[in-house]
């Protein structure tokens, strides 16, 4: 299925973001923060390539919340208003 045009700048941006996060670690020789970044978002292009509404749930309800228990709240607020749109698109399309 393709991508809901409505979630597919989300999830880039929520890549694109990971990415410049990775940059910085590598620069700052954080390896482990490499991975903890890269873990984040590794299923989010298949997702928008051949979405499926159980990776979208996936993603919400197993590596949001593994990524948030990791990292810091400044992390976290980063992507938090990207979730949230994503957690109202899966509330509406669910209903």
């Amino acid at each position: 299925m393709e991508c809901p045009e409505e979630i597919r700048p989300v999830l880039l941006q929520i890549v694109a973001a990971s990415l410049l996060m990775i940059r910085a670690a590598g620069w700052n020789g954080d390896p482990a923060r490499c991975a903890l970044e890269a873990d984040h978002i590794h299923n989010l292009p298949r997702l928008v390539h051949s979405f499926t509404a159980t990776e979208l749930k996936y993603y919400l309800e197993v590596s949001v919340p593994s990524y948030v228990s990791q990292t810091s709240d400044e992390s976290n607020a980063t992507f938090e208003p990207h979730w949230i749109r994503l957690r109202e698109y899966v509330a509406r399309s669910s209903s």
